[in-house]
């Protein structure tokens, strides 16, 4: 009897493994199948109806001379110029701006399937149900800053006492508003929180009011320093390191395949001298060795 109940179990586990290789092979094919049909549907047309997507903030895509540019605007017109000099497609390209984070990031979630997001977005997994990623073009550093005149905080735990009377500020719906939160939860339990537009509202207000703290990127920061002789400071107790920036794009996206080939075919684009040329035109040496990607 044990050896028939032993034989029965051996017979169970073989098939369970089967059965979870047998799921995750289908789904490569799937991917693979669907890989394929983006391609061969781009392949038909040879001009491609690009819609880029962006949220308004220097230094990654504005408008100057009512034209748009940026870090992330000039990379994107890389690739349409890559598209047209390596694959013979055309990018009849159209340009959305958005003033609210919140408003871009719904706008590419339900976009059409030639739909690219600009908007310094984190790559994150929770955002990987949203959207897909290009590869990543920039890295990132979040930072905690308050004013200047607030005494620095070297250990976490410090600000439960020292920072209580302080108020948060950040940008809806973005991973800065999650930094927040949860510092709130870790530190500052009766920590308010205010919702404004842009990185450089949290920066503007934290300049003019002392009572106020808020997290934006490094690049931020620095775009503020070029800007105003406000003294505000990174707490650095609290900088989040290792992110990446990515492009972002709906479920539906034909252009994944594309613009995966541009990032990553040879040595990858960020290994080129055309990269390097985009941060330097936007960007201060201060920053550029922090954000730019090398691997």
């Amino acid at each position: 009897m044990k050896k028939l109940l032993g034989s029965w179990l051996t017979i169970l586990l073989f098939t369970g493994i089967c059965a979870a290789q047998a799921t995750s092979i289908l789904a490569q094919q799937k991917e693979e199948e669907r890989k394929n049909a983006e391609n061969e549907r781009i392949k038909v047309s040879k001009n491609i109806p690009l819609e880029i997507y962006y949220f308004e903030q220097e230094p990654f895509a504005f408008l100057q001379n009512n034209k748009p540019t940026g870090v992330e605007i000039d990379i994107l017109n890389e690739f349409a110029q890559w598209a047209l000099t390596r694959k013979g497609f055309k990018m009849d390209i159209k340009y959305t701006p958005f003033k609210k984070f919140e408003d871009f990031y719904k706008s590419v979630v339900t976009g059409n399937s030639f739909v690219i997001g600009a908007g310094t977005v984190a790559i994150n997994e929770e955002r990987k149900n949203d959207v897909i990623f290009s590869s990543p073009y920039l890295n990132n550093v979040s930072i905690l800053i308050s004013n200047g005149s607030v005494e620095t905080i070297y250990k976490k735990e410090e600000i439960s006492g020292k920072w209580k009377n302080m108020k948060g500020i950040t940008t809806k719906e973005s991973v800065h508003s999650q930094y927040m939160e949860e510092l709130k939860k870790k530190y500052l339990p009766g920590l308010t929180i205010e919702m404004v537009k842009t990185p450089m509202e949290v920066a503007d207000r934290i300049g003019q009011q002392a009572n106020y703290i808020g997290y934006i990127d490094i690049v931020t920061f620095w775009h503020y320093l070029k800007k105003s002789n406000v003294f505000i400071k990174i707490q650095r107790a609290f900088s989040v390191n290792n992110e990446k920036f990515g492009f972002i794009m709906p479920k539906n996206s034909e252009l994944h395949g594309l613009i995966t080939e541009f990032f990553e075919s040879g040595f990858g684009f960020t290994a080129t001298k055309n990269y390097r040329d985009i941060l330097e035109k936007h960007l201060g040496y201060e920053v550029i060795s922090t954000v730019e990607i090398r691997d």
